[in-house]
């Protein structure tokens, strides 16, 4: 049976449709690949997956099912979900390390070796070891996308989400956080759903989901389905 199943998720904004009866199924170890103008349904299904958003339909997680944010509490722990935006969930006046310091006090991790030595492969992995006393605020764009991406991964989530993680920084970042990414999933074997407004990306995922936009004339309602 897949890790991750997506059945007949549908995200409504009032009228209109972000994402309708969306199918999906995903195995640890695998990138999986959202392409797709914007306004397509990418953001909307991520927002889904990750519980953070009402949906119709389902989606199991490691034989867990959830219908709604509230039933999804239950897999946070395992969600890393880092929206799209640079820099969305950075504080500008906080330091790298108080940035880490923060997200592990949220997540109540325990600061054992092995938390110690992650922390520091994480920092090393993303260039930004010997930048830790510098505020958030005072990094280039690529380097608070990689701070944004090692803070969600600090936890190890099993089921990594990210929303456009390379548009607007530069080709070296880019690389790096794929680079990143990459050996996170090959080390801990996790599924990530990646979004990307970068064709050439997609040969850096296993599969691709292309994200084509309908229209629908009752009601003038807009809709979209997965191809």
């Amino acid at each position: 049976m897949p890790t991750l199943q997506i059945k007949n998720v549908t995200v409504r904004y009032k009228k209109k449709i972000g994402i309708k009866d969306a199918h999906l199924e995903a195995n640890d170890g695998e990138i999986i690949g959202f392409i797709g103008p914007d306004g397509a349904g990418k953001s909307s299904l991520m927002h889904a997956v990750a519980g953070v958003i009402r949906f119709e339909g389902e989606i199991i997680y490691k034989g867990y099912t959830y219908h709604s944010p509230k039933e999804a509490e239950k897999l946070k722990p395992h969600i890393g979900f880092m929206p799209q935006g640079i820099g969305l969930v950075l504080y500008p006046l906080l330091t790298v390390k108080e940035h880490l310091d923060f997200f592990t006090a949220i997540r109540n991790l325990k600061k054992d070796d092995e938390y110690w030595q992650y922390r520091e492969r994480l920092l090393k992995m993303a260039g930004l070891y010997q930048f830790q006393d510098r505020q958030a605020g005072h990094l280039s764009g690529g380097m608070q996308q990689k701070l944004s991406l090692i803070c969600t991964l600090i936890h190890k989530p099993k089921l990594l989400i990210l929303d456009e993680p390379t548009t607007g920084v530069d080709p070296l970042s880019r690389r790096e956080l794929w680079e990143i990414v990459d050996g996170i999933r090959k080390k801990e074997g996790i599924i990530a759903l990646i979004s990307t407004g970068y064709m050439q990306e997609a040969e850096k995922m296993d599969r691709v989901l292309l994200f084509e936009e309908n229209y629908r004339k009752r009601n003038g309602s807009r809709a979209y389905r997965l191809c």
